[in-house]
């Protein structure tokens, strides 16, 4: 029996066999199969719905996954059974009372802006570090402007402030539209808000050319969320529920992609409220 086991499965992948490999860490490969990104993760990722996390320090030599019905194969070799209860689903987010999610969001942003890194985007914005190197001094600035043309609704020129600016795979800009995104998914569901137009319209103008950024902007807008950013919300909808645990989970995510998604998931408010 190989050591590794399947520690959960995404509902929303499909069956079949993913071969071609869009970026390898120690941490995730991914595998893209036209539109739809599969992450295979080690042991200490949260489960998805497009996630297969697998007890195992780190997978980065792995290049091919087939998925069964009820076992999974990885590099045409290995094969790792899992029960039902391994699927992984995203929850659904039920109606939620506004005064409540205001109040429970005003809170959560406090703490996340008192916390967050001097370099993601709200750390930035707010002009945390008094060191900061030239290139981050430039973005602070882009993204200030950024903020304030989207706060005027200028969306267009709001959103190329932030699209592809940062370093990384997935950029600080990006990630920061990314968590917008989300909250304006997410509070549109919750609220029974009628923000779609402006929904279809952000999306359509922040997808680019990163194919794992465009994902994780379809997710987002489709709230198919993992689980640290799932019941990170629930807990917002919910009085007396914790919600520090999974807000800081989100915040160690990456360097500062969690941060930076976090910004703009606390930013969308202050626009739509």
């Amino acid at each position: 029996m190989h050591p590794w086991q399947v520690v959960s499965l995404g509902q929303a992948i499909p069956r079949g066999d993913y071969r071609q490999i869009l970026s390898a860490h120690p941490h995730a490969v991914n595998f893209q199969q036209g539109e739809l990104i599969v992450s295979v993760c080690a042991g200490n990722s949260v489960p998805g719905p497009f996630r297969v996390v697998l007890g195992a320090n780190n997978v980065h030599k792995i290049s091919s996954l087939r998925i069964e019905a009820e076992k999974l194969i990885v590099d045409d070799a290995v094969e790792l059974p899992f029960d039902p209860e391994r699927i992984y689903q995203t929850p659904g987010f039920p109606r939620a009372t506004e005064d409540i999610v205001r109040k429970r969001i005003a809170a959560a942003a406090e703490e996340f802006h008192s916390l967050c890194p001097e370099d993601c985007v709200a750390g930035l914005v707010m002009g945390k570090s008094k060191a900061q190197s030239d290139f981050n001094r430039a973005l602070a600035v882009c993204f200030r402007q950024g903020q304030k043309l989207l706060r005027d609704k200028k969306w267009r020129e709001g959103v190329n402030c932030f699209k592809g600016r940062g370093l990384g795979l997935t950029p600080s800009g990006d990630d920061f539209l990314v968590g917008l995104i989300t909250g304006l998914a997410w509070g549109e569901r919750i609220l029974d808000k009628d923000w779609s137009d402006l929904r279809f319209r952000l999306t359509k103008l922040i997808k680019g050319e990163n194919p794992l950024q465009n994902f994780f902007l379809n997710q987002a807008a489709d709230l198919a969320l993992n689980q640290d950013w799932a019941e990170f919300l629930l807990a917002l909808q919910r009085p007396g529920a914790d919600r520090v645990p999974w807000q800081n989970r989100i915040m160690s995510t990456g360097s500062t992609s969690g941060a930076d998604s976090l910004s703009g998931f606390f930013y969308v408010f202050d626009i739509l409220f």
